[in-house]
């Protein structure tokens, strides 16, 4: 009888890689906070209104080791220990408008509800900002509306890592590279999400600048991970209006590559995204809607090879 030599590549269901497919929720302190504000301005004249948010937390695990935690500044508090995980929610809004008072010279009008919570109820999440914006200049010089407002989400888990630079105070945590010890995150994840305007005096049809502006903005970290920014369709002016988005994703494993003078980690997956819209002139509509969530597969199977004699 011939032998026959069959080689075969079977998948072993009950072996895993230890890949890391996306980041877990970052269960909140023990003690937590909630702030809520709401804002209601009509005024001819000078209006600014300004708000900077920013929480950066890591999760219970952080009690287990004292060398672990959230850069404090302090020696040996800039690693996360093994099992724990790293978050931080930052949102920045920076408005500011002039209208010298002239007769039938419009007001501006702002209504802005902002709600922060650590610990949020089922189903509502750790951030929750809505804001209008109502202008229209006098066609006076110095006539002016600006906006800049910018919401991010950043996670590193599974590991630990430096806390490093970042792109203009956003996705400022932990960037992929090599170390000389084993601090390495498995997945690390960082996204911005914004919209700004510029108003003139006058627009490009000799007529006085003007805006409606409405937007949303949502990020959950504790419960799941998620980031969402609405510019909403009732958005219209004479002006500039600008949405943007960035989104840097690096996820990994827990098999840790020997090199010269460092360990560093198996990178399995890296993805990058951006995207911006603009608009100048007279727009109608302006409508951004932009959302980012973390999406969980079982690690694929490792495979195995078999020699089958017969």
């Amino acid at each position: 009888m011939k032998k026959v030599i069959l080689a075969m590549t079977i998948v072993a269901v009950f072996a895993f890689t230890g890949a890391v497919m996306a980041s877990p929720p970052v269960e909140p302190p023990f003690e937590g906070f909630e702030i809520v504000t709401d804002t209601i301005i009509e005024c001819v004249g000078d209006v600014s209104e300004e708000e900077n948010f920013s929480w950066h937390w890591n999760n219970d695990e952080a009690y287990a080791d004292p060398g672990v935690g959230i850069d404090s500044g302090l020696p040996g508090s800039k690693y996360l220990g093994a099992g724990e995980s790293e978050a931080k929610i930052a949102y920045t809004e920076n408005f500011s408008s002039n209208n010298s008072f002239t007769e039938g010279t419009e007001e501006t009008k702002i209504e802005k509800h902002f709600n922060a919570d650590s610990h949020p109820d089922e189903g509502v999440e750790n951030l929750v900002v809505t804001n209008h914006i109502g202008y229209t200049s006098n066609g006076a010089d110095g006539s002016t509306a600006k906006l800049d407002e910018v919401v991010s989400v950043e996670v590193v888990s599974a590991g630990g890592g430096v806390v490093g630079g970042g792109l203009a105070g956003v996705l400022s945590l932990c960037p992929w590279n090599s170390t000389t010890a084993m601090t390495w995150p498995a997945t690390n994840e960082g996204i911005a999400m914004g919209a700004k305007f510029s108003i003139p005096n006058i627009g490009i049809d000799s007529n006085p600048g003007y805006i409606s502006y409405d937007s949303d903005a949502k990020a959950n970290v504790t419960k799941y991970v998620s980031l969402a920014y609405e510019v909403l369709d009732t958005t219209r002016g004479s002006g500039t209006i600008q949405a943007d988005m960035i989104a840097r994703i690096y996820e990994g494993s827990d098999i840790y590559l020997p090199g010269p003078g460092t360990i560093v980690p198996a990178l399995n997956s890296k993805m990058t995204y951006t995207e911006s819209a603009k608009a100048t002139g007279l727009f109608s509509v302006f409508n951004k809607s932009m959302l980012y969530k973390t999406v969980f597969e079982q690690p694929s199977p490792e495979p195995l090879t078999l020699d089958i004699l017969q």
